[in-house]
């Protein structure tokens, strides 16, 4: 696990160094201790043709590991989400505006913290990008959506699968379909690619709870 963590912040820091900026998409939250805030929160990087998750800061850890991957978010989402960026609105799936960010914050409900961006205004979508390209080219239909596996709860139901936007992450003309998905205590997002007539999850992750 250390090395593929170290292989992953070079890879990512080489790409900075050659000006390839990795591509974010972000949910909108309130701040958690200022509940005007509005907060843009990371959930999923997509680099070098990969989805990865965000890496995040375990606070008051001295672990080697959680080290490592704190200075990888440092080196790579700090510097996306710093006041006087601009993140990009995607109305399912289609680029409609710019927001301004205002200024960084870390953002999580427990000792886990996710660099992110306080942003100045709140923009009545679900989604947002760091990436000026995305949502700029027109879409292949498809008509189709991914089973998703059902997951019981304690009451004997199924936790929900919501799906929140389209968005082409990949950018192969046809839309990933974004799921907020419920747990126990928590909840986490699962992204759908459309290949060969199939649907398959390629990234489930950016957690959040207790």
């Amino acid at each position: 696990m250390k090395k593929q963590s170290l292989l992953i912040l070079l890879l990512l820091i080489s790409q900075l160094i050659n000006g390839q900026t990795p591509t974010l998409v972000f949910t909108i939250e309130s701040g958690i201790d200022n509940e005007k805030e509005i907060i843009a929160v990371p959930f999923v990087m997509y680099t070098n043709g990969k989805y990865k998750a965000i890496p995040v800061c375990e606070m008051g850890s001295e672990e080697s590991k959680a080290i490592q991957e704190c200075g990888i978010a440092k080196e790579t989402i700090l510097p996306i989400v710093n006041a006087g960026n601009l993140l990009y609105v995607l109305n399912n799936g289609i680029q409609t505006g710019t927001i301004d960010i205002v200024k960084f914050t870390q953002y999580g409900f427990s000792d886990w913290q996710t660099y992110s961006a306080v942003i100045a205004t709140y923009p009545n979508v679900k989604l947002l990008t760091n990436n000026s390209l995305l949502g700029k080219k027109t879409l292949k239909e498809v008509k189709s959506k991914p089973i998703l596996k059902r997951r019981k709860n304690p009451d004997g139901g199924n936790y929900e699968d919501k799906l929140l936007s389209k968005v082409d992450i990949d950018g192969d003309n046809i839309a990933e379909l974004v799921y907020l998905s419920y747990d126990y205590e928590g909840q986490f997002y699962q992204i759908f690619t459309y290949k060969n007539n199939v649907w398959k999850k390629v990234f489930e992750g950016g957690y959040q709870g207790v």
